[in-house]
């Protein structure tokens, strides 16, 4: 099948923006405009960004931006992004480091894209956007306030979050990164503060059945899923965010054990080595647990306009899927599978509990 027909076939395929008054329907993703069944969200972006805020959990707020001014600068992205087929966005701006339910729900009846936000705490960086209240909160506590936002709504709005975003740094850090990883290229072991930020993302997930997507560069993902097994939670509930920073094996072996493989910085330069990844997993027959995004976006605050790394989500969709196709990677099917079928299972309101947990 031609590009152009199998990408006009699948823009078609999704459903109608659910509006905000919609009953839920089982399963459903949750969107800033409220509920919408699994099945109708359609191509999907997993993984990217409107705004970022780098000054610190104890500065940052919407004091920092005027979204009309975000919401010029973005959306011609987006609105490129509708136009090759996108029909929702996962925005992964996590609290204290950018997230504004306002500005994303503006920008969803603007585009008429679904468009996800998320409850959590991002402790990668070295904790510095964790406000300092929370840094010693044991895991219950912390997942009682992520619970607080599912069912009454973040800051104050009616808008609910559709995932669990948190971020780990693993036990050595720099002041400008988190993306380490020793000589051998082991993972590190989880520090204090991210063991207690994934064991409330656990708690949370029961309370909620939202899908915990965990920024992980080289923090160890093995850990994480046995604190989520110790909280009854099973590893699907849990999405390996990066995890094209490690060799493709290691996504195998995980994929097969049930966690999400997100890969998630497609760019022009890299669509060789994410076709080498995606026939990988296709021959591993694990196709069904890759999701694909650009972790793109990035309007600054404090940068004037901005600043100079705002960038659009179309790479996926003018280089990397052309090249899969020219190159017989993936059917049209697996296609559909991945940019579609994947994201609606990853992201549906469901509880992913263990046979065995209570």
């Amino acid at each position: 099948m031609r590009a152009g027909l199998w990408w006009m076939g699948l823009w078609l395929y999704g459903g109608v923006l659910a509006a905000a008054s919609a009953q839920p329907v089982d399963p459903v993703v949750m969107t800033v405009l409220g509920p919408v069944p699994a099945a109708q969200l359609g191509l999907a972006l997993t993984h990217e960004h409107v705004l970022v805020d780098w000054i610190g959990a104890e500065q940052s707020g919407p004091h920092r931006w005027d979204r009309d001014a975000v919401a010029r600068r973005v959306r011609p992205h987006l609105d490129r992004a509708r136009e090759l087929g996108v029909q929702a966005f996962v925005d992964c701006s996590p609290a204290h480091l950018g997230r504004d339910p306002q500005l994303l729900r503006l920008l969803s009846r603007q585009t008429g894209l679904h468009v996800v936000t998320n409850t959590g705490l991002y402790a990668a960086r070295g904790g510095r956007h964790v406000p300092e209240a929370a840094k010693q909160m044991p895991p219950a506590q912390l997942a009682a306030g992520w619970v607080t936002e599912w069912r009454d709504g973040i800051d104050g709005t009616d808008v609910r979050p559709g995932f669990i975003k948190i971020g780990v740094n693993g036990q050595r850090k720099t002041d400008d990164t988190d993306a380490c990883h020793d000589a051998t290229g082991r993972f590190f072991a989880l520090n204090a503060l991210d063991r207690r930020v994934v064991a409330a993302a656990a708690i949370a997930h029961r309370d909620t059945g939202l899908t915990v997507a965990s920024h992980t560069a080289n923090a160890d993902p093995v850990e994480q899923m046995a604190i989520f097994a110790a909280h009854g939670v099973a590893p699907d509930a849990l999405v390996w965010v990066h995890a094209q920073r490690r060799p493709v094996e290691d996504a195998v072996e995980l994929a097969r054990q049930g966690l999400w493989i997100s890969y998630d910085n497609v760019a022009k330069p890299r669509v060789g080595d994410y076709l080498q990844r995606l026939a990988a997993m296709k021959q591993a027959e694990l196709l069904h647990r890759v999701l694909l995004s650009h972790d793109s976006g990035w309007y600054t605050a404090g940068e004037p306009n901005g600043g100079d790394r705002v960038r659009g989500y179309d790479a996926l969709l003018t280089d990397l899927i052309p090249a899969i196709q020219a190159r017989g990677v993936l059917t049209d099917d697996e296609l559909h599978q991945v940019l579609v079928d994947n994201p609606a299972q990853a992201f549906a309101v469901r509880p992913r509990l263990l046979a065995e947990s209570p």
